[in-house]
């Protein structure tokens, strides 16, 4: 016999009934992905913040310190940014100070999506991936990257020009 309400991923074996009952009893925020699609951000070559994304950051800001656990599930099967996890905050009060959301994705790897001007218009992403053998960086120009003093060998930086 088939039980009703069950939802489960995509991917055979993971429950989410767990999680759900937690979304309606109020303790978790899910990221609404109609409004801020990380897969989208990193494929896109204009890094600006859109408003949808803006006022979902700043949503997901406000559910944080209101002290829900924010997650994020998206299990689109021909994105590889699948995932389904808690989000990292890391930001200040002050809406122009950085903020970075943080989660691994379906690979292991640690990606940052940080905003330097905080959730304003204006603002631009920059994603940074940290896998177990190298650090992607943000791009540099030739003299930044000709006056860094330490070169790690585990960081693989990017010339713009």
């Amino acid at each position: 016999m088939e039980e009703e309400n069950i939802y489960t991923f995509k991917r055979s074996g993971s429950n989410i009934d767990g999680l759900l009952d937690k979304v309606e009893a109020g303790f978790v925020y899910m990221v609404d992905n109609t409004k801020l699609d990380f897969g989208d951000i990193s494929r896109r070559d204009n890094k600006a913040i859109t408003q949808e994304e803006c006022d979902e950051v700043i949503n997901i800001i406000e559910q944080y310190k209101s002290g829900k656990v924010v997650v994020i599930v998206n299990e689109a099967l021909n994105d590889p940014y699948n995932r389904f996890g808690v989000l990292n905050i890391c930001t200040m009060d002050d809406d122009m100070m950085p903020t970075s959301l943080m989660f691994y994705d379906d690979e292991g790897d640690l990606i940052a999506y940080t905003l330097d001007d905080g959730p304003s218009i204006g603002s631009i992403w920059k994603v940074v991936r940290k896998t177990s053998s190298y650090t992607i960086a943000p791009p540099l120009t030739q003299a930044q990257y000709d006056a860094l003093t330490v070169k790690d060998e585990h960081t693989l930086y990017i010339i713009t020009g």
